[in-house]
């Protein structure tokens, strides 16, 4: 329905510009514009063009908050940036350079404290469907983040102290800048993350 529509309205905007453009009647140009080749790779492309757009609008576009919706989400939003303090762990992931510095385990308290409160919790789940995609992929960011820690990271001089091995620098530079490059980029992931559900959350939750 709403693909024909737009046809017609397209149709109807060509036939005009080229009644003024080309100086045919409106009649002429209609039929001429109805009678176009249209190549079969265009077609094909417009084609999937409306069922790409119609399936995103179908997703997103419907979504009216209620009063549920509304407290549940707010609710979900400000436990994110509570928990997950712009000025706290999330500056600590934008800035800290894991090339062989030690960092405190203990810095990495509240991501921890985070994804193993709420990862397996039914309850923390947007019900905006866009909102709750950027929470999934969230979750998934940190699993993977604190995975490479895990495995790639081990105790330095000192109590709390934890480090990619510098000697690898020397050692095996190859696996020393591999291991860096992933947790560099994973930590941006959660960064950016973050930035998209606090942007995207105070256009959709705050002014509802």
């Amino acid at each position: 329905m709403i693909g024909s529509i737009i046809l017609m309205i397209l149709t109807s905007v060509g036939a005009i510009i080229l009644k003024y453009i080309g100086g045919s009647s409106y009649i002429d140009a209609l039929w001429m514009i109805a009678n176009y080749d249209v190549k079969l790779w265009v077609f094909v492309l417009v084609v999937i063009d409306y069922f790409v757009l119609k399936g995103l609008f179908s997703k997103y576009g419907s979504f009216r908050y209620d009063g549920h919706s509304y407290e549940n989400d707010k609710k979900i939003y400000d436990t994110i940036i509570k928990d997950l303090s712009n000025d706290g762990i999330i500056y600590f992931l934008r800035t800290n350079n894991f090339a062989g510095f030690s960092f405190r385990l203990s810095s990495l308290d509240e991501l921890y404290d985070f994804y193993h409160s709420y990862n397996d919790d039914p309850n923390f789940e947007f019900l905006h469907p866009k909102l709750e995609e950027m929470r999934k992929k969230l979750m998934e960011d940190i699993d993977e983040f604190t995975g490479l820690i895990a495995v790639n990271t081990f105790p330095g001089l000192g109590e709390d102290i934890q480090t990619v091995p510098p000697e690898w620098e020397t050692n095996c530079p190859d696996r020393f800048w591999n291991v860096v490059n992933k947790i560099h980029e994973s930590a941006k992931c959660i960064c950016a993350d973050y930035d998209m559900i606090v942007k995207y959350g105070k256009r959709v939750i705050k002014q509802a």
